[in-house]
């Protein structure tokens, strides 16, 4: 007998998932973002932050990644550099390093182009 709730539907291997899109992940229903990880991955060498932020914002607007918190949380660092960079030329007497007012801006700067894109940002990354 198949399931009998939506609780069964989003159960998998006796635990229950908080999201059908995270069923679908753990039944490998979907793709996982190996190649957006190494898109961003290979393009982090030589590109700089504004560029990134940019491709980062064509990929989860045109691509649909299983899961871009995942991209961000793991790329935010060199999205986020120039900021940093600036901070640390405007206050030069300050010791400065990745907080999360530095990675809000880039958020700030990602929702703008998403919104630029799109016309819409239903994405929550942190």
């Amino acid at each position: 007998m198949g399931p009998t709730s939506f609780t069964d539907l989003k159960t998998v291997e006796g635990q229950v998932c908080e999201t059908y899109r995270e069923t679908c992940l753990k039944l490998d229903l979907l793709e996982d973002d190996q190649h957006w990880d190494s898109t961003l991955k290979k393009a982090s060498i030589t590109r700089f932050p504004l560029q990134l932020r940019d491709l980062f914002d064509l990929i989860i607007t045109a691509c649909a990644p299983s899961n871009p918190s995942s991209l961000w949380k793991k790329y935010k660092d060199r999205f986020s550099v120039d900021i940093l960079h600036q901070k640390k030329r405007d206050n030069p007497v300050i010791y400065l390093h990745y907080v999360p007012q530095i990675y809000n801006e880039a958020l700030i700067l990602l929702e703008d182009k998403c919104l630029s894109i799109c016309g819409e940002m239903s994405l929550h990354l942190e």
